[in-house]
């Protein structure tokens, strides 16, 4: 996943660090960084910041650790779990297969 990609909605590239989230990606970060990234990664969420050069340098701080792909393996994980248990108690149909779809489109999809 690229800096592009993280954070980006509607055209918002870092949104969720202008708005300073606790997202599973910063939680991931404060487990695993250094000392050093997490008090920066912390003062950037912290700034409330719409400059974009520091919303790149928090977005690299969580690339950095891998918390992007740490990230995106745990909600697929969750997808699939919750798949499997799903899928034993709704009966064959098309419904049940768009709900299947859209279970993979969650796992597969560029966040």
């Amino acid at each position: 996943m690229t800096s592009e990609e993280f954070g980006e909605r509607k055209g918002r590239k870092g949104q969720d660090i202008t708005e300073g989230k606790r997202s599973l990606p910063v939680v991931h970060t404060m487990r695993v960084a250094n000392p050093r990234d997490k008090k920066r990664l912390i003062e950037i969420l912290n700034m409330h910041t719409s400059e974009q050069s520091l919303k790149d340098e928090a977005i690299s701080i969580i690339q950095r650790n891998s918390s992007i792909d740490y990230s995106k393996n745990v909600s697929k994980k969750l997808v699939e779990d919750s798949w499997s248990e799903v899928e034993k108690y709704l009966p064959a149909s098309a419904g049940k297969e768009k709900l299947k779809a859209f279970a993979a489109f969650l796992i597969e999809r560029k966040i």
